[in-house]
Order: structure tokens, then sequence, then C-alpha cells
């Protein structure tokens, strides 16, 4: 259930920031309003959600929309190891979202993807 969490923490701020042009401050917040009720039916982790919803804020520029679930896949096992270092919640999904989307955006520019004219 973490990572559907996770990926609905994503992908729904990504839409509402870049689609609904709410910015990721207003996009973030919509979305964990909307996302609020539906973790008391539905069992799905809030916190969890928001940490995705810190990923679903990067830049398209940053990373493109369809490798946004990969830092998503990478918080979920950074969060596990940081939240027993971390007293606090916050910090520990607030470095674990930054460092999945930092390794991501590395590996991105460091292993371009080069393609040729026929693919």
């Amino acid at each position: 259930m973490d990572y559907l969490s996770v990926a609905l923490g994503i992908y729904l701020t990504h839409y509402l920031k870049n689609t609904k042009n709410l910015g990721p401050i207003k996009g973030s917040a919509l979305a964990t309003i909307i996302f609020w009720p539906v973790t008391f039916l539905s069992g799905l982790s809030l916190p969890i959600f928001f940490g995705g919803s810190f990923i679903g804020m990067t830049d398209q520029k940053v990373i493109s929309p369809k490798l946004l679930f990969i830092p998503g896949l990478l918080f979920i096992t950074i969060f596990e190891y940081i939240s027993a270092q971390y007293s606090s919640l916050g910090g520990a999904l607030g470095m674990s979202a930054f460092l999945s989307v930092v390794i991501t955006f590395s590996a991105v520019k460091a292993f371009p993807q080069n393609r040729g004219p026929r693919t």
C-alpha cells in the first residue's frame, strides 16, 4: 500500500501543479486535502503520500514525468532507513524525498538516452 500512496502523492501533485497551474505549494496542499479523507476509508498512508507529494513538486525540467516513478520507488527504501535515524517524521520525509530525486536526477544525467535515427 505504501507504493500506491507514494504514487498517488507524486502524480496527483504533479498533475495539479502542471495541468491546473497551481504551482508546487498549492498543488501539494490541494492534493493533500483531496487525499486526506481517502486515508480513513482505504488505509493508505498519509505520511508516505506527503513524501510522494514532495517528489511531485519536482519541476518537469529536472525529471521527466515519465520517470517520476523511479524516485517514488527509491523513496520507500530510503524512508525506511532514514526514519530510524531521524527523530522527526518531517525531517525523514523531506530528506528521503530529496535524496530520491537527487539520485534519480544524477542517474538521468549520468546515463542519457542516446537515440539513433531509427529509434
